[in-house]
């Protein structure tokens, strides 16, 4: 169902700090409203709302229907129907003694409404310590107000004292050692244990507590950095670098680096990173870097680079981002990759040796046109970043690797999706593809649904609409809204537009799809069944009661395993956990047969953990723990420690783990473990 067009509304001053801009439908040109606490929406004083709201009394306000930019997002407290960030400098200081970034930011301000007000501009802040405000070199008055939801964080309100349609706002300040945007580790919790190590993680409210900003993915700013760091340490950011590093004017002891990014990105997408750090070149456009010790690995799994940027450019058009390089991080990084402008960060363990995991590179790849450049405009629509770039990464792999590689991909996330689902709960809110935010950390609220109900989306629309009709909009979806922000509701009016007739015709419930919680009824059917009879056939032979008994049965598995590609053994992994609990003798000849506990396939290693926890086999509770231990991407301990959860006899032994590991976790980590462990 298409929800109507809105009006948006200003309220009198006082409400600023409450969410400026209110949703109603029809609104005459002067009339009364009330705005109850805590309401998400202007309400009409009628007799009805008056019943429905329950209200003893209701607190009318004079207001005027004007129109302003769209702008909802219960995720910031920024006004940014009043302002825009437009460009940003940073001029900061690492320090690893006091952990943290001191400086200062000056934010080109532009006023995007009519108004002859001027109200203060409200910025997001999150453990900042403020030193000082100035406009075009004048102090100015400001304040920290602290929010009502401890998610937010405060916020920075700064007096405009003029009417200017573009001012500069220096903000003098310094970091928390606390910060939740960035992780400082000791050298020896690095690969080289030399140095310590520095990265940011802004994505999805962060950046609030790297520098005051307006934290919302609908405003976009290019940024330039000037940066003094130790001299034995090297600085990357999601940017260019405009000059070769050199010794800082603060001393001898200190370089000095220079970047820009000139496309305009969301504060979620300002990356940082210092350690002790090289390169080595991989393409054209592209550089690896790591620690020293990791660098010539990493170069070599990721040597394909170029090859998966031509597919995307052959998928969705020019790549506008000039570079494209990797930085592998310290294992403690929670995530698999980070799509950050020009510099993607990615987790150590998709280091495999063999390249069977790159396809983690080609979705941040995606992430340039699909997220990066075309950008959820709230993260209650944060499917349209990662739906989109999971069909994009499955396009691109099945351009370099053929048919069936994109099948069994999609096989893969379909059985994620259906984990996601039974572990969520098929009613639950966050199981829809549109979800509601408001007073929600979207960090509580990440899970796979977004990617592969998302992707499963679009897969759905190429086999009602053909893949020629949705190659055709996909480019015409990043020419339409490149360097903008949207929402769903203005992507389901641009597909219908440029699908035309055949869209009315075919009648897609976007309902069920877009606002539905649960699995949607509509089954795909995989290209590739040939290959998953294989890896059904292995499953089988997992769970063969004559496993352990018969050296036939248990060469038969050896041989198949061999046979099968790393895409294909990887699906064999999930059906076989989506089966029932296996018969410890049949884990111990399977893990005797192909060494599974001995994987350098994370993926691989991750799957069977989770069949030995499910099924309560002690004998490798020390190699999952181990595993547990040597990361940090919650793609794999978030699973496993819930399922460690449900096995009473070591609960005490899984506790014990998570209390020693706590102090050299991510904090994003640390904070959804302990949720999912029940423990403080």
């Amino acid at each position: 169902m298409m929800l109507r067009r809105i009006t948006f509304v200003r309220l009198t001053s006082f409400l600023t700090s409450c969410h400026a801009y209110q949703q109603v439908t029809r609104l005459p040109d002067r009339s009364c409203c009330c705005y109850p606490p805590n309401h998400q929406s202007m309400i009409f004083p009628t007799k009805r709302n008056i019943q429905r709201t329950g209200l003893k009394r209701l607190v009318l306000i004079q207001v005027r229907a004007v129109k302003m930019p769209h702008f909802y997002d219960p995720s910031s407290s920024a006004n940014a129907s009043h302002y825009h960030t437009a460009h940003i400098k940073f001029d900061w200081n690492i320090d690893f003694t006091t952990k943290t970034i001191g400086g200062a930011a000056v934010l080109t301000i532009k006023r995007v409404s009519h108004e002859k007000t001027h109200p203060p501009l409200i910025l997001d802040a999150n453990e900042l310590s403020i030193q000082a405000v100035k406009i075009h070199g004048n102090d100015v008055q400001w304040k920290c107000v602290p929010h009502k939801h401890p998610v937010l964080g405060s916020v920075l309100e700064v007096t405009v004292p003029s009417s200017d349609p573009q001012f500069d706002v220096e903000i003098a300040y310094k970091t928390s050692p606390n910060s939740s945007a960035l992780q400082w580790l000791e050298p020896e919790l690095t690969a080289d244990r030399k140095l310590p190590f520095m990265f940011s993680q802004c994505q999805a409210i962060h950046a609030r507590s790297l520098f005051p900003c307006q934290d919302t993915p609908s405003v976009k700013a290019t940024f330039e950095a000037v940066v003094h760091a130790p001299k034995e340490a090297v600085v990357v950011m999601g940017g260019v670098r405009t000059k070769q590093p050199s010794v800082s004017n603060r001393g001898d002891q200190w370089m000095i680096y220079h970047y820009e990014q000139t496309i305009p990105i969301p504060s979620y997408l300002v990356t940082i990173a210092c350690g002790d750090l090289a390169s080595e070149r991989v393409g054209p456009r592209s550089s690896v870097w790591a620690e020293r010790s990791v660098v010539a690995k990493a170069a070599k799994e990721f040597s394909d680079i170029e090859k998966m940027l031509a597919a995307a450019e052959h998928l969705c058009g020019p790549y506008v981002w000039k570079v494209y390089d990797v930085l592998v991080l310290p294992p403690s990084f929670p995530y698999g990759g980070m799509e950050n402008p020009c510099l993607t960060f990615v987790s150590p363990t998709l280091l495999a040796g063999d390249k069977s995991l790159v396809n983690v590179i080609a979705h941040e790849i995606a992430h340039s046109w699909t997220g990066n450049f075309v950008t959820n405009s709230n993260w209650e629509h944060f499917w349209l970043n990662e739906g989109h770039t999971i069909y994009l990464e499955r396009l691109i792999m099945e351009y370099l690797h053929g048919t069936q590689m994109r099948h069994l991909l999609l096989a893969i996330g379909y059985e994620e999706l259906l984990n996601e689902v039974n572990h969520l709960g098929t009613t639950h809110e966050f199981t829809r593809l549109v979800t509601k935010l408001d007073g929600v950390d979207p960090d509580v609220s990440y899970n796979r649904i977004p990617y592969e109900k998302g992707s499963l989306l679009l897969y759905y629309l190429e086999t009602r609409f053909g893949r020629d009709k949705m190659m055709h909009w996909l480019k015409a979806y990043v020419k339409q809204f490149g360097g903008s922000a949207l929402d769903t509701n203005s992507w389901v009016e641009f597909l219908s537009k440029t699908l035309g007739e055949e869209a009315k015709e075919k009648n897609v419930n976007w309902d069920e799809w877009l606002h539905a919680p649960g699995m949607p009824s509509w089954k795909p059917k995989f290209e590739a069944e040939e290959a998953i009879a294989q890896c059904d056939s292995l499953v089988a032979l997992f769970e063969s009661d004559e496993l352990s008994t018969k050296s036939a049965v248990t060469a038969s598995v050896l041989k198949l395993w061999k046979e099968l590609s790393p895409i294909q053994r990887e699906l064999t992994m999930r059906r076989l956990n989506k089966r029932p609990e296996l018969k410890h003798e049949n884990l111990r000849a399977i893990d005797a047969a192909l060494e599974l506990s001995k994987q350098q396939n994370a993926e691989l290693r991750f799957e069977w953990s989770h069949a030995c926890i499910r099924s309560h086999y002690l004998p490798a509770l020390d190699s999952c723990l181990e595993f547990l231990n040597s990361t940090g991407r919650m793609r794999y301990t978030r699973p496993l420690y819930r399922s460690l959860k449900q096995w009473p006899e070591v609960l005490t032994r899984v506790h014990e783990n998570y209390k020693n590991q706590r102090p050299f976790m991510h904090r994003t980590s640390a904070t959804l473990l302990a949720a999912d462990l029940g423990v403080n």
